[in-house]
C-alpha cells in the first residue's frame, strides 16, 4: 500500500468538508424555517404576484415559476413557488405567513381567500398539476 502525502490528503479532505459544511447549513435552515413557522407569532400579509411564467427545466419538463414579493420592515423580500397549474396575472394577490425573527422564512396559505378591489380570489388544486386561482365577484344579497 502507498503512503499518502499530506498534501494529497488535505486535497481530498478540504473540499470533502467544504461540501459537507455547505449540506449541513441547508438542512438547518430548512429546519429552523420550520420551527419559526410552527410558532404563534407569526405574521401573516396580502402579497402580489411580480411574475408568473412557463418554462423548461433542465430535464425537459416544463414548470410555472411564479414570484411575489413581501415587503416587511421597509424591506423587500422574494417569495417564489413552482405549485401553480398555470401562469397567473401580475398583481394577484395571495395571503402569506411569515417569520418576524427572518422573513426569509415563509410559507404561502393555499386555503386562504383574499379579498382585493371588488373580488375574492381562491387558489384551488387542479389535481397532481397543481394550484389555480379563481375569481369570484361576490353577489349582495340584500
Amino acid at each position: 500500500m502507498e503512503n499518502i502525502s499530506r498534501r494529497k490528503l488535505l486535497v481530498v479532505i478540504i473540499p470533502g468538508v467544504l461540501i459537507f459544511s455547505i449540506f449541513f447549513w441547508f438542512i438547518n435552515q430548512d429546519r429552523k424555517c420550520e420551527k419559526l413557522l410552527k410558532d404563534e407569532n407569526c405574521l401573516t400579509q396580502k402579497v402580489f404576484c411580480y411574475y408568473s411564467k412557463q418554462h423548461r427545466l433542465g430535464n425537459g419538463s416544463l414548470a410555472i415559476s411564479t414570484g411575489f414579493y413581501l415587503n416587511y420592515n421597509d424591506k423587500k423580500y422574494k417569495i417564489t413557488t413552482k405549485r401553480f397549474w398555470k401562469p397567473i396575472p401580475v398583481g394577484t394577490p395571495i395571503i402569506v405567513r411569515f417569520s418576524s425573527e427572518c422573513p426569509d422564512c415563509a410559507e404561502i396559505l393555499w386555503d386562504s381567500v383574499v379579498k382585493h378591489e371588488d373580488y375574492q380570489i381562491r387558489y384551488k388544486k387542479q389535481g397532481e398539476e397543481g394550484y389555480y386561482f379563481e375569481k369570484v365577484k361576490p353577489t349582495n344579497i340584500k
